[in-house]
């Protein structure tokens, strides 16, 4: 028997209302007819049995939370923060900043209502024809067919350890002691002495939620981990007493023989998410990071004065106008993130492709660069033990083991502390010996240079509107007063892509070098990946080419050549279209014609359109970022 599709129980669920299972959101009422079966709804036998699961869980990533509760992910980062039937909501914060999260959990199932009558789909005749988008978003992909009844608890404990040098053996004690699982009736986590004993070391932040068993503890009585731990060991026979709906069964459109009959004519596909909520936790995890990264950017703009840069590379300069440049650059990931989701829920398919070509920067690069707080240096040794216990549990560095694998950062902030190198103040305990150190030149990008004050700048090499849209080191570049100077014959367009992968290119001072005015490329080629992702864009010149693709490049061992067009003489490329995610790439020539390689989305305004600016005449070249994979492109027009 196939696992049941289930989705938390809220009061605004009706049977055969139609449904969206990945973001858990209803849809039209009454989309599904169900005559019941005479009998298939009874009333419970008095003494029916219980099927009972509790659980104490550590968990380290707030995607474990979220999928032991039932909770939607893809939800999750839409509405911005984690509930349960608009009843309950996560701490995110105290979540992150907490040496330990433990789950404690009970499930209690009392009855199936399944209802096992005649089912059948009922299109609204009102709405008309309707497209496969149309119909997900008023119907969804799922009826609700029935419901659980019986209650579930959760709660979730939020643990520092108030000795730092007692944290690790406290923690560690705590985990022997917590991860466990039953169904029997009674439950109780054992040595609950040796358990008191590590929490008063600790300090902690105690959250409740539970549908079903009525008043569950005594209103004066406070929520403690002793609390928490009686009263779930006594939770089933309480349900037994006072039982509530906890989800819905929800059930797929196709799987009724009305359904498959219909839509054929208007040719429907109900879209499948079961291969994608690897993906979506893992956006959760980031998703989370990126919130955490925010907090502590935003208590720098609160409290500029109690920090200072960090020591790696491209840190952020602790001035009010690069931090508040670089929180928008925050917001845009974060974005970003909501945006692949709303692609998701659209076309599933995709998740193959975002996987390979992630949207997002890493969050942990984020971090490496965020201000630290000023500390005196046995503080700052201690943080840089903190940075490393961070960096050790994000997902992205722990292995399919669940252990943490070998990262730069990791590394970064291990030779800090062997070389006496406070990360916080950069200042080395012994003098380093000189080094030299190449300067970046005008037609590069400054790795550590702070965002100009662009709104005195006078800024001709772009339009202003596109500023928010790039890194630091662009800014830098299309605001410098020498290169406006130097590069004034042409126009940079907003670079599309991985903020910061890969390496620099700008083909600006070759064409300057070797590029006439009046000179356009005679040649494109245009390359995709045989998972049609863009790694190869090429123009020609009689004395220069630009040519920009990932590095070993596949298209020379069996990659797909898309695009080989010798261009007509006189034609300009006047509009280049992209994803944001560079799966597809179209040009149109001043004559009319049109070039394209990679997927076509089926959305159009997936679609990214520059056009040749005016006073400009056509495509130049390119500026952008290229590495593993072609991370990042923009237009440069003459």
């Amino acid at each position: 028997m196939p696992a049941l599709i289930l989705s938390p129980y809220n009061d605004s669920m009706r049977l055969g209302q139609g449904y969206n299972s990945f973001l858990q959101t209803p849809c039209l009422e009454d989309s599904v007819t169900i005559q019941q079966a005479p009998g298939s709804q009874g009333t419970r036998p008095e003494n029916q049995s219980q099927t009972v699961s509790y659980s104490t869980r550590c968990v380290d990533r707030i995607s474990e939370v979220v999928r032991l509760m039932g909770v939607s992910a893809g939800s999750s980062i839409k509405s911005g923060s984690i509930d349960n039937s608009g009843a309950f909501t996560i701490d995110e914060v105290k979540f992150a900043e907490s040496d330990l999260n433990v789950v404690v959990s009970v499930k209690v199932i009392n009855q199936i209502q399944r209802h096992r009558g005649s089912a059948t789909f009922m299109p609204n005749a009102k709405i008309g024809e309707l497209t496969e988008a149309e119909f997900h978003e008023i119907y969804g992909d799922c009826f609700i067919s029935g419901f659980l009844e019986g209650g579930e608890l959760h709660g979730i404990v939020s643990i520092r350890v108030l000795d730092s040098s007692r944290r690790n053996a406290v923690i560690a004690e705590l985990k022997s002691h917590l991860n466990t699982t039953s169904s029997a009736p009674g439950w109780s986590l054992g040595d609950t002495s040796k358990i008191s004993s590590y929490m008063s070391e600790t300090e902690t932040n105690i959250t409740v939620n539970w549908s079903g068993g009525g008043f569950i503890k005594p209103e004066q009585d406070e929520w403690d981990f002793d609390t928490l731990i009686r009263v779930a060991s006594s939770f089933s026979h309480r349900v037994a007493q006072c039982p509530h709906k906890t989800w819905a069964i929800l059930t797929r459109y196709d799987a009724l023989d009305s359904f498959i009959e219909w839509a054929r004519i208007p040719k429907i596909k109900i879209r499948k998410y079961d291969n994608i909520q690897r993906h979506v936790a893992d956006l959760l995890d980031t998703h989370l990071e990126y919130k955490s990264n925010l907090a502590r950017l935003n208590n720098a703009l609160s409290n500029p004065e109690k920090y200072i840069a960090a020591t790696g590379e491209n840190a952020i300069p602790v001035t009010i106008k690069s931090l508040v440049f670089e929180r928008s650059r925050l917001k845009l990931e974060m974005d970003c993130i909501v945006k692949e989701i709303e692609d998701l829920d659209a076309a599933p398919e995709q998740v193959k492709m975002m996987e390979l070509k992630p949207r997002v920067t890493a969050p942990e690069i984020w971090r490496a660069r965020l201000p630290v707080l000023k500390k005196h240096e046995m503080e700052t040794l201690s943080s840089i033990d903190n940075e490393v216990d961070y960096l050790r549990g994000l997902p992205s560095i722990l292995g399919d083991n669940g252990e943490p694998e070998n990262h730069p950062l990791v590394d970064h902030y291990q030779d800090l502390k062997e070389r006496g190198t406070s990360s916080v103040t950069g200042t080395p305990a012994v003098k380093p010996a000189e080094k030299s150190v190449e300067q970046p030149i005008e037609t590069g990008l400054s790795q550590h240079a702070p965002p100009p004050s662009f709104e005195s700048a006078s800024v001709t090499l772009c339009d202003p509107a596109i500023l928010s849209h790039l890194n630091q080191n662009e800014v830098d570049f299309v605001t410098s007063a020498k290169n406006a100077e130097l590069y004034k014959a042409f126009y940079f367009g907003r670079p599309v892509g991985n903020l910061y992968g890969g390496s620099f290119f700008n083909d600006a001072p070759d064409l300057l070098n070797a590029v006439g005015a009046d000179e356009w490329p005679t040649r494109l080629e245009m390359d995709a990946t045989s998972e049609n992702v863009v790694h190869r864009i090429k123009l020609v010149y009689p004395k220069f080419t630009s040519s920009h693709a990932a590095e070993h490049s596949p298209f020379s061992a069996g990659g797909v050549a898309n695009v080989r067009e010798t261009l007509p003489a006189n034609a300009k490329i006047v509009e280049i279209r992209f994803t944001e995610r560079l799966t597809y790439v179209a040009v149109e020539l001043s004559n009319g014609r049109k070039y394209a390689c990679g997927t076509r989305p089926s959305n159009a305004a997936a679609l990214i359109t520059f056009s040749v600016p005016e006073g400009f005449k056509g495509l130049k070249g390119f500026w952008g970022r290229e590495g593993h994979s072609l991370e990042r492109i923009g237009p440069i027009w003459g």
